[in-house]
């Protein structure tokens, strides 16, 4: 029994989600094995629940570490090692944050798709 489909790999291609929830751009990047219908009410949820200091940047470090770390717990919690990569990138007040787990982690290869698909995403 394998975590993650190898051979039907269509089923959980990568995403790159954008929100403005804080008035600063944040992307979540996910390759889940799991249905993400309900991202945008986890990340609403989220964002609604932690308080973010605009002037601390340690609070944004925080915000992006947690964020990553709960949507890892939330999709493994439907199916154990369900999760192969997560990346929560928020760019604020003239820098950037980002939290990277897994694939996007460990491999160059997806850190440059990840990174190639924000800088097309940002031009469109």
């Amino acid at each position: 029994m394998t975590n993650t489909k190898l051979l039907n790999k269509h089923f959980s291609p990568m995403i790159i989600r954008k929100y403005n929830l804080l008035g600063f751009p944040l992307y979540i990047h996910l390759i889940c094995d799991e249905n993400l219908n309900e991202l945008d009410t986890i990340v609403n949820e989220f964002v609604s629940k932690i308080p973010l200091n605009e002037t601390m940047i340690q609070d944004f470090r925080d915000f992006v570490g947690s964020l990553s770390e709960y949507l890892i717990q939330f999709y493994n919690a439907k199916k154990i090692g369900c999760v192969e990569s997560v990346g929560v990138i928020f760019y604020a007040d003239k820098m950037i944050v980002s939290s990277l787990f897994g694939d996007c982690m460990n491999h160059k290869a997806c850190r440059d798709e990840l990174y190639q698909s924000l800088i097309l995403m940002t031009q469109m």
